[in-house]
């Protein structure tokens, strides 16, 4: 009975995290993830036990950021991983672009069961790794020859050895231990049905992140968090 109320979690969680948009207009559900981004980067930014990774101070020398507000991982034989989120790439003015749409999709298969979630943030520190989400959809890891760190709380076989390379993880897990965090083989996906709901038009990523042909009022208080000291 265990197994199989276990197995109901893991299903019933699944399901919400792909019917989450169910019931919201697209562009009212891209509004709600930039939102949440905010809080996600002033939570992980200002957290007391992550304090001493000076993600603000760190974030000075990036070339862009993507901010995940919920990434679920539901495991029962074969694994499945993924949330919504928004990168932002800073430009050589150092003014940040407004939010491009994108979902984080990673599988695995072992035995394994349980529901882990996290909120994260990536902080893209080259420009190999910002052309690597905009033009290859972000697959990230030895695939596409990416140095990356994670760092966080509750993180197992955490590691700071790459802090410093193309791309750091900070990870705030707010249900269940949030073990086994790796993005190697996980896709950044863009959602391009998110960004022309936000923008009111079709719109690439690049466009967005790099010739910054939209704006969107409501991403500016977004970009103000992440220039806040």
């Amino acid at each position: 009975m265990p197994f199989v109320k276990s197995l109901l979690v893991i299903v019933t969680l699944v399901l919400i995290a792909g019917c989450a948009e169910l019931g919201r207009t697209s562009d009212e559900a891209a509004r709600e993830i930039v939102h949440q981004a905010k809080g996600t980067f002033q939570r992980i930014s200002t957290h007391a036990d992550l304090a001493r990774l000076n993600v603000k101070g760190f974030l000075d020398g990036a070339r862009g950021i993507v901010i995940l507000p919920s990434v679920v991982k539901a495991s029962f034989i074969g694994g499945a991983e993924g949330g919504d989120g928004v990168m932002l790439v800073r430009g050589s003015d150092g003014v940040w672009s407004d939010p491009a749409f994108y979902t984080m999709a990673a599988g695995s298969f072992g035995m394994q069961l349980g529901v882990q979630g996290a909120e994260m943030i990536m902080v893209l520190r080259s420009h190999k790794a910002v052309e690597a989400i905009i033009n290859d959809q972000g697959k990230m890891g030895i695939d596409v020859g990416l140095a990356v760190g994670l760092v966080g709380l509750g993180i197992e076989k955490s590691t700071s050895t790459n802090v410093g390379g193309d791309i750091t993880v900070y990870a705030n897990p707010f249900l269940g231990f949030y073990g086994g965090l790796s993005i190697e083989g996980a896709a950044l996906v863009r959602r391009n049905d998110l960004n022309r709901a936000y923008y009111g038009e079709e719109v690439l990523p690049g466009a967005i992140l790099l010739e910054r042909n939209v704006h969107n009022p409501n991403a500016d208080q977004l970009k103000a968090a992440l220039v806040a000291r």
